[in-house]
């Protein structure tokens, strides 16, 4: 079983106050694991008069005033991680690249963590939506990605797992024990009919969670578009933590399953929490 001791957190200079580092530091303090905070600081917009600077002094001091404001948001980042974490008896280290650099860097780091926690990618941001699919598929840690969104403070007591029998989704739910054992009550959602469904199916799934002490109802859901499927179920259930794996690379499974990651990734309103 996963121990959650080290938690990376993805948070983007214009958004450092926000929810995603609410959750970071809630479950810091709940698992006495370390916070390391890297802020995606993107280059700032410079004003039309500065687009027609003219003669390299001018241009000098554009580039001046630009990395001043650069730099301006990324401690305006750093305070509120510190702040957060103080305020949530957390600890942690802090550092920032450049939000261009994020797809590439952020996989990288999180390969050393636990646990990555992320914004939800929204879908008119091609840039957060590549993070995601760099963090899903190309790090080694689950994901636990946060919407705008969210009730402070934070529950994550109340939990639905997407189980079709999948490989992914048997890793997600291994990875999040740590969570599900703290959760009040656990809901399985089987949907189709999983692969050997008579030895990794809802039944094997719920003794495998009953041995972690994890008490679990199990419900099956005859649902024909299952990303909005599960929503629906989640919504109903008043759901605050859904767990699914996420699912690429193989273009046969993606032509039939991709689209139910995506659809997710892209809509949920409570936190998805996804390994790959």
């Amino acid at each position: 079983m996963m121990v959650l001791k080290d938690i990376l957190v993805i948070e983007p200079s214009e958004r450092a106050d926000g929810p995603v580092l609410d959750a970071a530091a809630f479950l810091a303090s709940r698992y006495h694991a370390r916070v390391n905070g890297l802020c995606l600081v993107a280059p700032p917009i410079p004003s039309v008069a500065e687009c027609f600077a003219l003669g390299a002094e001018a241009e000098a001091e554009v580039m001046q005033h630009l990395e001043l404001r650069e730099d301006e948001a990324a401690d305006a980042g750093e305070k509120a991680f510190k702040a957060k974490l103080l305020q949530y008896g957390a600890s942690g280290d802090w550092a920032r690249i450049r939000a261009d650099q994020g797809e590439d860097l952020a996989p990288l780091r999180a390969r050393l963590a636990d646990l990555t926690i992320a914004p939800r990618p929204d879908r008119l941001d091609p840039h957060g939506i590549r993070l995601a699919d760099a963090l899903l598929l190309r790090a080694s840690a689950p994901s636990l990605f946060i919407p705008p969104a969210l009730a402070i403070p934070i529950a994550l007591d109340r939990a639905v797992i997407a189980w079709n029998g999948s490989r992914e989704v048997a890793r997600a739910v291994s990875d999040a024990l740590p969570l599900l054992k703290r959760a009040g009550t656990v809901r399985v959602i089987t949907f189709g009919r999983p692969p050997g469904s008579s030895v990794c199916g809802a039944a094997a799934l719920r003794a495998r969670l009953w041995q972690h002490d994890i008490a679990a109802e199990v419900r099956h859901a005859d649902i024909h578009d299952a990303g909005k499927g599960i929503l629906d179920i989640c919504e109903a259930f008043e759901a605050n933590l859904l767990i699914m794996g996420a699912y690429g690379h193989n273009r046969r499974v993606e032509a039939t399953f991709g689209g139910t990651t995506r659809h997710v990734l892209l809509n949920a309103p409570l936190p998805v929490f996804m390994s790959h």
